[in-house]
């Protein structure tokens, strides 16, 4: 027996009633028992259907985005035709309108069949999860959730209520055509707008504002359409049951306005919704011109109704409209605020009337830039697979022109880039000095030393790289026109290079040889052929040799110094131990013992101790 995964995945074979649930790692398993192998037919269906072969996945399917559409053309048709026939096609003298025709009702029922074969599609087509947002495509959780969830709703609303109101009619008498108030089920089918909204979200690129003012635009038209349809079931109410018979609304235009009429005795459905129309619009719109009004208490209430409900449509979609109006053109709006700010700064700063008008101009063309500084930020809310796509995509163009930048950079690196790059605006007749830095000319004209930079133009390319200034190029081209830069400094490209290891040492054996090179071209190192070359080292090995000889002869010189001064001191230590010998007999011979200092003198040998041994004596022998 094999068991199936609800997440799409086969497991293999176990045994027969070995049904409960297992768990493997966070994943838990759900068994559901699938046919033996002897139902070929039936359990390959399932088994295909279980597995996922069936189902639908909005993202890329190619068949259901036409489908869709489809439906929702037949939306609007329903949205449209239902409340007409609900006001004005009920009534017993109007069975000659178009809608009560065969092939009227039957191109309708057609277009029933039509929803309730999209109910049936429903049950293949993948859904978002409401928690995670990912689309759901295990069969059984998308059949439950529709079944769930929409399938009632769907189901009342493609039932063919009209066909049993006129077989009710048909057989048992005009009086179940009131019965016909039912179709309004019919109007559950836009309940579908809301998905079908969220199903292709994501790849409408429209944007919101427009969105917005066509939702608004469609509710107002639908307020008119339905407000008059209500308007002229009012009327139907009234002659269905012989209320208030010729004093209608009706019956009141017939006889003020006759040339709205084609007969003046008769009136004709589509006649009186045109009439209703302009009275719903007058209504809805607050203008009530008071040609069309109520002629009963009946009609009166009901205008009441519709007077409190336009009143709140119509301030709803006015607030709107403000609202969208408020953030249509937000850069327009972010502009004004900053000129605002300009302008204050100015006048507080009493600046000149000719430098105003320049930085007017300035921030002017800075508008430009609005959208550009929204990318980092956009650009960071991305996760780091989507940040890598994007970042490759909008500067393919300036990463193909730097040339150390090849394919082989990482993504991260790549968005790190993107990020440090800065936007600015420079006026005409303006140098563009930026030192140790790579310049992407956006839009503008500049020159640079005769040479015309229009836009795509690069500059700073390997000074971005250099450290030595004499190596750089350091262009700083004219201005002629507003330029509009994308630039990236060396200290920012410097720091990101610090947090990407593998790009810094690769970065830096470009470095090295870009170095090497310019150095060579601007003559900072002399190039020498090979004869060049071996006389060079000829002449530092001569050199080499003739220093060391040097070394060696001030060696030897050193050494005869050294022994010079050794044996000059030799020489002296001799001719004091012999001077002091000489006193120390004299002394003896010729000085008295009673001299105290001499009986403390050892046989040391010391001349400090004789020394002063001799001056104690000497100046004893003198007192004496």
């Amino acid at each position: 027996m094999a068991t199936f995964l609800l997440d799409g995945s086969l497991s293999s074979c176990r045994p027969e009633g070995n049904l409960t649930p297992s768990r493997q790692g966070p994943r838990e398993e759900v068994l559901v028992e699938l046919p033996r192998a002897t139902d070929v037919g039936n359990s390959s269906i399932l088994t295909a259907f279980l597995a996922g072969k069936y189902v639908v996945n909005p993202k890329n399917s190619v068949f259901l985005p036409y489908w869709d559409l489809m439906m929702s053309m037949f939306i609007i048709i329903i949205s449209f035709l239902t409340p007409y026939q609900i006001g004005f096609c009920m009534q017993s003298t109007s069975a000659d309108t178009w809608l009560r025709t065969r092939p009227a009702r039957v191109l309708l029922l057609g277009i029933n069949g039509m929803f309730a074969i999209d109910m049936v599609l429903q049950l293949f087509v993948s859904f978002p999860h409401p928690v995670n947002h990912r689309w759901v495509r295990m069969p059984l959780s998308i059949v439950k959730n529709y079944l769930a969830g929409w399938f009632a709703i769907d189901a009342v609303s493609v039932f063919p209520w009209d066909e049993m109101v006129g077989y009710l009619s048909d057989t048992r008498g005009d009086g179940f055509d009131i019965l016909g108030t039912l179709q309004m089920f019919s109007l559950f089918k836009l309940l579908r707008v809301p998905r079908l909204a969220t199903r292709y979200e994501a790849r409408i690129d429209v944007p919101y504002t427009w969105m917005k003012l066509t939702h608004l635009l469609g509710l107002l038209a639908l307020s008119f359409h339905w407000m008059a349809c209500y308007w002229g079931f009012l009327l139907t109410w009234q002659r269905f049951h012989g209320l208030h018979e010729g004093y209608t609304w009706g019956d009141n235009l017939r006889q003020s306005k006759p040339g709205w009429f084609a007969d003046e005795n008769r009136d004709s459905p589509f006649e009186l919704f045109t009439a209703a129309l302009y009275w719903s619009a007058v209504t809805i719109i607050s203008i009530g011109y008071g040609d069309i009004t109520a002629n009963s208490t009946f009609e009166a209430k009901g205008a009441l109704v519709a007077m409190a409900t336009s009143g709140l449509i119509w301030a709803h979609i006015i607030g709107s409209i403000c609202a969208i109006a408020s953030t249509f053109d937000s850069e327009t709006i972010a502009q004004e605020n900053t000129l605002d700010s300009l302008n204050y700064m100015m006048r507080t700063l009493d600046l000149p009337q000719e430098t105003r008008m320049r930085l007017r101009e300035l921030f002017m063309c800075r508008k430009v830039l609005f959208h550009r500084e929204k990318q980092v930020e956009l650009l960071r809310n991305m996760s780091p697979e989507q940040q890598g796509i994007v970042a490759r995509w909008v500067q393919s163009s300036m990463m193909n022109k730097v040339w150390f930048l090849d394919e082989g950079t990482s993504d991260a690196f790549v968005v790190g880039i993107f990020e440090r790059l800065q936007y600015t605006v420079y006026p005409p007749r303006e140098i563009v000095a930026l030192p140790r830095t790579l310049v992407n000319l956006l839009s503008g004209v500049a020159m640079s030393a005769a040479n015309i930079k229009p836009a795509g133009s690069l500059w700073g390319v390997e000074d971005l790289i250099l450290t030595d200034p004499s190596l750089m190029d350091d262009e700083r081209p004219l201005a002629l026109s507003y330029l509009e830069i994308q630039y990236l400094s060396q200290c920012n490209f410097r720091e990101l290079c610090a947090s990407h290891p593998a790009e810094r040492q690769r970065i830096r054996r470009v470095t090295i040889l870009l170095t090497f090179k310019r150095a060579v071209v601007r003559g900072h190192v002399t190039v020498v052929t090979e004869k060049e070359l071996r006389e060079m080292e000829r002449r530092k090995k001569s050199e080499d040799e003739c220093a060391t000889q040097n070394l060696h002869q001030l060696e030897k010189e050193r050494e005869e110094e050294f022994r010079s001064l050794a044996e000059f001191n030799m020489k002296h230590q001799k001719s004091v131990s012999e001077k002091l010998e000489s006193v120390i007999f004299l002394l003896d011979k010729h000085i008295v013992n009673s001299a105290p200092d001499f009986k403390a003198i050892t046989n040391s040998g010391s001349s400090a101790h004789v020394v002063k041994a001799t001056q104690s004596s000497s100046r004893t022998l003198a007192s004496s």
